[in-house]
């Protein structure tokens, strides 16, 4: 049973609350510790991406006087403390890596008993959407990341096996790494994306996830749609209460390019297991109390079958043209 909405779609018969939820059980209380432990640097991070500057002048100063050691040396300590930073976000993103396919793996062996039940754990999952979609945002943003690691693996690539190369904390096979991981537009993202298909090999693995992530993009439709029939809900906002609504979109967005990249036919046809029409319209409509702008654009151009002949006239108008 489900609960019909204007549109002719038939909601699931789950209501999500996100005010306080506690952990239902001992097996959801463990699972939502290990994943708080992990994820809680995630806002720490956002402030430290928010406010990366970068080190260009000191490293076009560099470039330009090239026999000039002081101004290298300059160039190259600055550059090694903003590399630090840029550790952490990768280091983050393996958390993200291990995590994610045991937090997906226990959501589809029941999603609607789990959604419905274990609302503190499904929540985290929310605020892990919520900070790979801001995240990546804020990379985007900001070439200054680029740049400086560029510069730094110009010049780990010049020194010769030194004490100090040595001693640094981003190796060469490390920087490797570093450098395919930003060099993604959205790399949290494609961490997400790269951990779903890889434990999805067989087509028989893929419908349970399916399921599982298009049944959690319906609830939280559903919750959105639950909060807009509020008549006070856009002065809340104005007064910086949005009722969870931004957690909702963030985790419909993900799973909608989640559910894309795992079906065959994408997520954007008639038959999707996504009320994808519904969805979509009401991102885009709520641009008119919150900015969900880096929403829309996680669509446009992180899923593959949104250009498929078969992506619904609606969709293509908002997305599309």
């Amino acid at each position: 049973m489900g609960n019909s909405c204007g549109g002719g779609i038939v909601f699931p018969d789950v209501t999500l609350n996100y005010d306080d939820p506690q952990p239902s059980n001992e097996e959801e209380r463990e699972m939502l510790e290990s994943t708080q432990s992990k994820l809680s640097k995630g806002p720490k991070l956002l402030e430290i991406i928010e406010g990366y500057v970068g080190c260009d002048e000191l490293i076009r100063n560099a470039l330009s006087n090239p026999q000039d050691k002081k101004v290298e040396e300059k160039a190259w300590k600055s550059v090694k403390k903003s590399v630090g930073k840029l550790l952490k976000f990768y280091n983050f993103s393996q958390h993200i890596d291990e995590l994610w396919p045991k937090l997906l793996q226990h959501l589809s062996t029941n999603p609607e008993e789990v959604i419905a039940n274990q609302q503190a754990l499904i929540k985290e999952i929310s605020l892990l959407f919520h900070f790979i979609f801001h995240f990546d945002l804020k990379k985007m943003m900001n070439p200054h990341i680029q740049n400086d690691f560029a510069y730094y693996r110009r010049v780990l690539s010049r020194m010769k096996n030194s004490k100090e190369k040595k001693n640094l904390s981003v190796n060469d096979e490390l920087a490797n790494k570093m450098s395919f991981f930003f060099a993604y537009p959205t790399p949290m993202m494609k961490v997400l994306i790269d951990a779903t298909t890889k434990i999805s090999q067989k087509e028989e693995d893929k419908e349970p996830l399916i399921h599982c992530l298009s049944f959690l993009s319906n609830v939280c439709l559903k919750a959105v749609v639950d909060a807009l029939a509020n008549p006070n809900h856009e002065e809340d906002v104005k007064n910086g209460v949005d009722h969870h609504v931004l957690l909702f979109l963030c985790t419909i967005t993900g799973c909608v390019i989640l559910v894309d990249h795992l079906d065959q036919r994408g997520v954007f046809h008639s038959k999707s297991p996504i009320f994808i029409k519904n969805t979509v319209e009401t991102i885009t409509n709520y641009r008119d109390i919150q900015n969900t702008d880096f929403l829309l654009n996680s669509l446009r151009f992180t899923t593959l079958h949104l250009n498929d002949e078969t992506t619904v006239a609606p969709v293509k108008r908002l997305l599309v043209t």
